[in-house]
């Protein structure tokens, strides 16, 4: 009896262990169903790399069709993707994550399904544990495969030095034929920010419109949400940026971000961005 308790904790330590840091987002329905819509670490890490390389690129040459505070939201989330610390977390599908996960779905899909669009409706009724159990079998059967955490992040701000920044993100992957596959991101920033300096190259540094926003009489960027969807190709185990597909980045100063914090209920990793 004894022989037999320690091996099931001893089975259950090992588990624990390989999946801690395995999955980014795992509803409560069980773990072999999870890990079918969860984008490991590796692929989320290198997924955002490509993505600060799209906005990197579409900044190049359509920078000035963005308002200031736009130009400036874009550049903090650049920042974050190139030089911060990304957070990934074991967590419960919620009604907050859920609708992140349909809002950046619906931005993805060119013509929305109108299955999905009934899934966004029930998470407002009290038909909500049917919706998100309706959105994982949606996601598993359409292979969409999902991450979710947070940025952490430092920058030079315009007069009050190095500030830090905390940004969440949301990532759906939409595979398609050939390797090929159709990403969304969206980063939220909760708080408003000190002005990000405006100082050097577009492609290395951050220069944004600051002058013409700081005689409107702003001091800080507002609450925001950047939206960004591309496309990728796997190739020689990696990913590489399909520039078949266009790059579309949308700005949002909404009255109220949504705060997609999940509620961890396993281990919790945090690395380092290149």
């Amino acid at each position: 009896m004894v022989t037999r308790k320690f091996l099931k904790k001893f089975l259950g330590l090992i588990l624990l262990s390989s999946i801690g840091g395995a999955a980014l987002f795992l509803p409560q329905t069980g773990l072999a169903e999870s890990f079918q819509i969860s984008l490991s670490k590796t692929d989320t890490e290198l997924l955002l790399n490509k993505v600060q390389g799209a906005i990197s690129e579409k900044i190049s040459s359509d920078l000035f069709t963005f308002k200031p505070e736009e130009q400036a939201a874009i550049f903090l989330v650049r920042k974050s993707t190139r030089k911060g610390f990304l957070d990934f977390c074991i967590t419960k599908l919620t009604k907050d994550i859920a609708k992140a996960y349909l809002r950046a779905l619906l931005f993805l899909y060119a013509a929305p399904d109108l299955n999905l669009k009934a899934i966004f409706d029930k998470l407002e009724s009290a038909s909500r544990k049917a919706a998100l159990q309706e959105l994982e079998d949606w996601l598993n059967q359409n292979q969409i495969k999902t991450a979710s955490g947070e940025l952490d992040f430092s920058y030079d701000s315009y007069e009050k030095g190095q500030q830090k920044g905390t940004l969440q993100y949301i990532l759906t992957f939409r595979p398609l034929k050939n390797q090929k596959a159709e990403i969304a991101t969206e980063f939220y920033s909760l708080k408003s920010l000190e002005l990000i300096s405006s100082r050097g190259s577009i492609s290395i540094g951050s220069p944004w419109d600051i002058y013409t926003y700081i005689d409107e009489g702003k001091t800080k960027i507002d609450p925001f949400i950047v939206r960004v969807k591309m496309g990728v190709e796997e190739k020689y185990g990696s990913y590489v940026w399909d520039k078949s597909f266009p790059v579309n980045i949308e700005v949002e100063f909404p009255n109220e971000v949504p705060d997609i914090r999940p509620e961890k209920v396993s281990l919790s990793g945090k690395i380092k961005l290149a």
